[in-house]
């Protein structure tokens, strides 16, 4: 899929896109995944679903003071290695993404 569209959250139920098997990411580091949707949130964010090896289906969402890690270009079904990091009392952020390219190998890195 090619599909570089981030929908809202009626265009979500229309489509039929399921949110609920996904879940807050609870550790920190550094994991392979599969970018499965984005949408708009309600507070100037993107809410961005990924499929991550060895953990499962997890959320996250990343805001528009950070150009949202370039989630607006990326296409769904993109490998990517996503990085969570600690902040505060509130827990895990996105911190970094980085696309792969068909070979598994780093093409761009957004922080």
């Amino acid at each position: 899929m090619n599909d570089k569209t981030v929908y809202s959250m009626d265009e979500m139920m229309v489509i039929g896109f399921d949110p609920l098997p996904y879940k807050m990411m609870e550790q920190e580091g550094e994991f392979k995944a599969t970018l499965d949707f984005k949408r708009w949130g309600k507070k100037q964010n993107l809410v961005a679903y990924f499929s991550v090896e060895e953990i499962g289906k997890i959320v996250a969402s990343t805001f528009w003071n950070r150009e949202y890690l370039n989630l607006k270009e990326i296409p769904i079904g993109s490998k990517l290695i996503i990085t969570f990091s600690r902040k505060g009392k509130t827990g895990n952020y996105l911190r970094k993404l980085q696309v792969l390219d068909f070979e598994g190998n780093i093409k761009e890195t957004y922080e």
